[in-house]
């Protein structure tokens, strides 16, 4: 599992290596008021690892990446992206980043709690998936 410092390394090497890649920027960092909102609007705690890239890097595009954001201002915006997708995704399924493709990474929710560990959602095959 890759930790935030190994992100952040990862990150300014490929944007100094090719810029182009990171032409769309992505959001701001999210404040705590924006995580807190998140939190609240979904009704669901968060896992601490996702709140600390969403305060570190926010969301949007990186790269070839999207990650769902903390600002409402943002088209990538975690609330309106979830509801846009709530009758095609499992209720216990909460998407973070669309693969392009139909599927999506997220975690699952159990009792109001995302887990840690990062799922799949197969489109095709309708069903979720553990990430290597």
């Amino acid at each position: 599992m890759m930790t935030i410092e190994e992100f952040k390394a990862i990150d300014e090497r490929y944007r100094a290596q090719d810029p182009s890649l990171f032409t769309v920027r992505s959001d701001n960092p999210a404040s705590q008021e924006q995580l807190s909102a998140i939190e609240t609007g979904l009704g669901i705690e968060l896992p601490d690892r996702f709140l600390q890239f969403l305060s570190d890097f926010g969301g949007g595009t990186f790269g070839l990446v999207t990650v769902f954001s903390a600002d409402p201002e943002s088209s990538w915006y975690l609330l309106a992206r979830r509801k846009r997708l709530e009758k095609v995704l499992p209720h216990e399924f909460l998407p973070i980043s669309p693969d392009n493709a139909g599927g999506f990474y997220g975690f699952k929710v159990n009792e109001g709690r995302a887990e840690q560990s990062v799922l799949y959602w197969d489109h095709d095959e309708r069903r979720l998936s553990k990430t290597d």
